[in-house]
């Protein structure tokens, strides 16, 4: 654990790395959420005739030279796109894919053909469709750090301009709001962050380290500065995690393990964000499938009970429990016991062993008259607003019933102006019988 943190090129590996996943992150989330996911993979795709051909020109590898004909290439590929989305009826994923192949297969046309040249500095061109940042110097982590904090600046100098072009852009028109200057500016900076770290992973893996940060960081927040600060949280860890690996790991690729951790933080973030992951939704539907299940049997027991004087009467037994249509099947019994059991703790049933009995409690009725009543409001609403035909109803209402909240009921009450009777002739309960 020493060595990692003192062996000698590790530092500028790391700190290189880390630069760049944190520009990555920055760039990325305003992409993605621009619908521009792909934008990242077609400019690391195009880039690579750029450096070809620069090569090609002066038979050398100057870093400054490459990268400029390299931001020239990626600029020509993104208006080629831009072009055929808006002038023909190829839609701009289509044509990013266009794009995206032609200008790679042109780049390991001309690759192949300088490695076939015979000019010895063409050694190490390859390097940058797969990556090489246990190579890197501190030249190219200068670089990072400028095009890292150009990056971070111009996003936050014009946060407010970015996300009103993004959210609306017909705002952004209308307000004055410069868009094309906008949009100019995400697309350099994207050019700029490609190009910039296409020596560390490669053309191959680069949109990787633009997409998938913002991608994991989605399911923990749905506010954009959180997911802004997450993405780069994220892209960071999967630096040093990646790094780390390189490190141990004999031979692995840096930029592949970095993508690989970035991965592995996206599963995990998928699986077991806690409010959008996909555990937790599970969790939340198997709770709103017991809860819809639970009502609805407060509902059946409030229906049996609806027309007598004494809402206190014993409510049901085994024998009038196969009457009830929720639990109609051969587990009729135990599907009962399993409800039941819930619902007792929750204080709306109570059960007799002596009698071998259940009575609903007065919270119980109380919730089986509201699920009730919000039944009926809606199949009225329904009928009386939308004009519904009176058989179709009742299936929706079914569903509705267990989310509307007591401000849609009011909103319903004031709509509907509190009726007494459904659409099928039933009463409509009031509120709260106790």
């Amino acid at each position: 654990m020493i060595d990692f943190f003192f062996a000698p090129t590790l530092f500028w590996v790391l700190s290189g790395c880390i630069l760049l996943s944190i520009q990555s992150a920055a760039i990325g989330c305003f992409t993605v959420l621009n619908k521009q996911s792909l934008a990242g993979d077609a400019v690391a795709h195009a880039v690579l005739p750029g450096i070809c051909i620069a090569f090609l020109l002066t038979g050398e590898k100057d870093g400054l030279l490459l990268l400029i004909s390299a931001s020239i290439s990626g600029w020509i590929a993104l208006q080629t796109i831009q072009y055929i989305s808006q002038t023909t009826k190829i839609k701009t994923d289509a044509s990013i894919g266009i794009i995206l192949s032609v200008f790679f297969g042109i780049g390991i046309l001309l690759l192949t053909s300088i490695q076939q040249s015979g000019n010895g500095n063409q050694s190490g061109l390859d390097k940058y469709i797969l990556g090489k940042a246990a190579g890197m110097l501190p030249d190219d982590i200068f670089l990072l750090l400028c095009t890292c904090s150009i990056i971070l600046l111009v996003l936050a100098l014009f946060r407010k301009e970015i996300i009103a072009y993004i959210f609306d852009i017909d705002f952004t028109k209308s307000s004055g709001i410069p868009f094309r200057l906008i949009r100019f500016c995400l697309l350099l900076l994207l050019i700029i962050n490609v190009v910039s770290g296409i020596q560390t992973v490669g053309v191959v893996l680069m949109a990787a380290l633009i997409i998938t940060p913002v991608s994991a960081a989605r399911f923990w927040s749905d506010s954009l500065q959180k997911v802004y600060t997450i993405s780069i949280i994220i892209g960071v860890i999967s630096a040093v995690v990646g790094v780390g690996l390189s490190f141990y790991v004999t031979n692995a690729p840096t930029g592949a393990t970095i993508v690989l951790a970035l991965t592995s933080l996206f599963f995990i973030s998928a699986f077991f964000a806690p409010h959008k992951g996909i555990i937790a939704r599970l969790y939340k539907q198997l709770n709103h499938k017991e809860k819809t299940q639970q009502e609805n049997i407060l509902k059946l027991c409030f229906h049996s009970i609806e027309h007598n004087d004494n809402l206190q009467l014993p409510l049901i037994t085994h024998s009038e429990i196969n009457r009830f249509e929720l639990i109609m099947n051969d587990e009729g019994i135990v599907q009962w016991k399993k409800h039941s059991k819930s619902l007792i703790k929750k204080g709306f049933l109570s059960f007799s062993a002596i009698s071998d009995t259940w009575y609903i409690t007065k919270e119980g009725i109380a919730r089986g008259q509201r699920i009730t009543r919000l039944h009926r409001l809606w199949e009225a609403y329904l009928l009386h607003q939308l004009q519904f035909d009176i058989d179709h109803v009742h299936e929706d209402a079914d569903s509705i019933e267990h989310i509307l909240t007591p401000e849609l009921e009011l909103a319903l009450e004031t709509i509907l102006n509190n009726p007494k009777f459904d659409p099928h002739g039933e009463t409509i309960p009031r509120k709260y019988i106790f």
